[in-house]
């Protein structure tokens, strides 16, 4: 994709989460627990190509858009695996 072939990822991964003993931790963590888990959303949600799909339908624009948006994904589930790591992190230390 254009527009962001020269994303930088580093600036995200280098941004340290709020201390494990701070109050912004403690009430994302206590806001987390609220949350319910969805399984049959998850399973339904997880391709998110096919969701894609299902909405905007299979147009040949469309199908191009995907493929050209595969490096954003990746960049934006690495960022995401990134803060999860340190929120399990600080759950189980």
């Amino acid at each position: 994709m254009e527009l962001l072939k020269d994303f930088n990822i580093k600036k995200y991964l280098d941004k340290k989460p709020p201390s494990d003993n701070s109050n912004q931790t403690k009430k994302e963590i206590l806001e987390l627990t609220k949350t319910p888990i969805r399984e049959n959303f998850i399973k339904e949600m997880d391709n998110g190509q096919k969701v894609f799909e299902n909405i905007v339908g299979k147009d040949p624009l469309i199908q191009k858009l995907i493929v050209a948006s595969d490096k954003v994904r990746h960049t934006i589930f690495i960022i995401s695996f990134y803060f999860v790591f340190c929120y399990i992190t600080y759950v189980f230390t």
